[in-house]
Formats: C-alpha cells, sequence, structure tokens
C-alpha cells in the first residue's frame, strides 16, 4: 500500500514538473481573447510553431499575437484593460514581478494598430513601440506603430522616448515620425475621430460609453462629416457658390 501512494506522488509530481517546465509562468496568466475574427495566431515562448487564436485563448508571460489582413482580436487583460489589435499587427505581452508583487504589465506592439481601453487601478501599465513608451492611466486611446499618431479618445497618457517627454490629453494626438522624433500634440483630427467610430460600432466595449466619447469629440473639435474625397459638406458647398459666382461673372463680362 505504502509502494502504491510513493508510486501515486511520484506520478503526480512528475506531471506537475512536465507542466511548469513547459510553461514556467502558468501563474502569470496576463490575457484571454473575448471575440476575433479572421486568422489570428500566436507564439508560445521556446515554441518553435506559430498556433491558432480561438475564443478564450490564453496568453502568459513573452507570448506572441499577431492578425492577419482583414482581422483582429480583442483582449481582456488580468487587471480588466481592453486591448483590440487591428489587421497586420504584431503585439507581445509581458509582465515583470518581484516575487508575488507585481511591478507591472507590459505590452510591446511592433507593427501595427491597436485601441486600448485602461481601467483607473493602481497597477502600472506600459506600452512599448519601436520609437516610444506609453504609460497609461485610466483613459481610452489608439496607438499606431512603428511609427504614426498615438490618440487619446478619454484621459491622458505620457508619451516618452530618450530625449522627450510629452502629456497627451482628452482630443489630442501625438505624432511619432518615421525617425523616431515626437512631435508636439496637437488637437485630434477628423480622420481620426472617423476611425474612433468605426472602432465604436464594432467594439465590444460598452456602446452608450462610446456613443458618449464619441460625440463629446465631436464638440471639442468642431468636427465636420468628412466625403470620400476629404472635403466637408459646409466646405463642397462653399466650393459650388463660388464657382457658380465665377461662371455667373464671366457672362456679365
Amino acid at each position: 500500500m505504502k509502494k502504491l501512494v510513493l508510486i501515486l506522488f511520484i506520478t503526480a509530481f512528475s506531471f506537475t514538473y512536465n507542466d511548469s517546465a513547459k510553461n514556467p509562468s502558468s501563474n502569470l496568466m496576463l490575457a484571454s481573447v473575448i471575440s476575433c475574427n479572421g486568422i489570428v495566431l500566436y507564439h508560445e515562448q521556446d515554441e518553435f510553431y506559430w498556433q491558432d487564436v480561438k475564443l478564450e485563448t490564453k496568453f502568459f508571460d513573452n507570448d506572441e499575437i499577431k492578425t492577419t489582413t482583414e482581422s483582429y482580436c480583442e483582449l481582456k487583460l488580468s487587471n480588466g484593460n481592453i486591448i483590440k489589435l487591428e489587421p497586420n499587427t504584431l503585439l507581445t505581452l509581458n509582465s515583470k514581478k518581484d516575487g508575488k508583487k507585481n511591478l507591472g504589465t507590459y505590452l510591446s506592439i511592433i507593427i501595427g494598430k491597436i485601441w486600448v481601453k485602461a481601467e483607473k487601478k493602481n497597477e502600472p501599465f506600459f506600452i512599448k513601440t519601436p520609437f516610444a513608451s506609453i504609460c497609461v492611466k485610466g483613459t481610452l486611446y489608439s496607438i499606431d506603430a512603428p511609427s504614426g499618431l498615438i490618440s487619446v479618445f478619454e484621459g491622458t497618457v505620457e508619451v516618452s522616448n530618450e530625449k522627450q517627454t510629452y502629456t497627451v490629453g482628452k482630443g489630442s494626438e501625438l505624432n511619432v515620425t518615421d525617425a523616431g522624433e515626437l512631435e508636439k500634440p496637437k488637437v485630434i483630427c477628423a480622420q481620426t475621430i472617423k476611425e474612433f467610430e468605426q472602432f465604436s460600432n464594432s467594439s465590444s466595449l460598452p456602446q452608450e460609453s462610446l456613443q458618449k466619447t464619441l460625440l463629446s469629440l465631436k464638440k471639442q473639435t468642431n468636427y465636420k462629416e468628412l466625403s470620400l474625397n476629404g472635403v466637408s459638406n459646409t466646405e463642397q458647398k462653399g466650393l459650388l457658390r463660388s464657382i457658380k459666382d465665377f461662371i455667373k461673372n464671366i457672362g456679365t463680362n
């Protein structure tokens, strides 16, 4: 009987050890999938192959996620933050701990675009691109990488590199140049608001809250609906009046 108990104990220990060896960060689940569409893949640390992402797929320290053309993926992080990856995006998840103390969640976006809804919590939350580091406090914003716009729709973020630091507030955006330089924040542009509207229509976040943010942004920036050629309806009417007046003047001369 004692031999049988010993054998069972050794067998159980062996399974536990093998599971820990396969995934040494098994206790550090960082995110899970809440929605996805199209071909989305993920890569575990020390694994050779990429695997298909499915609903409720869980991610751990140093896992990579990538979306392909015409695909997207929404994640819920262990700290409650929501991340949406747009098509052709590559993202790495990391967590830094000191013993049992969580020192923060870190995301690295290599290329592509993500949307972030961060909750107001004490835990630090950082996102890195090849050219910038973003420190997050309760906010809603989007990031293009490796260069492009960092746009803030709610709250504030701090964006920095080795030489520059800017605080970007609600209704503002900062451009990261191809050379890695940070340009001064400016009022969010109409095209960005249009993209936010498209995001809000497809996001799993509460629609009432998103629509309220969208309305606030439009008022704050004096937003004008854009036509396909990028000219507002008001500007189109003014241009037509000018053309008519020009033609009328030609006829009278």
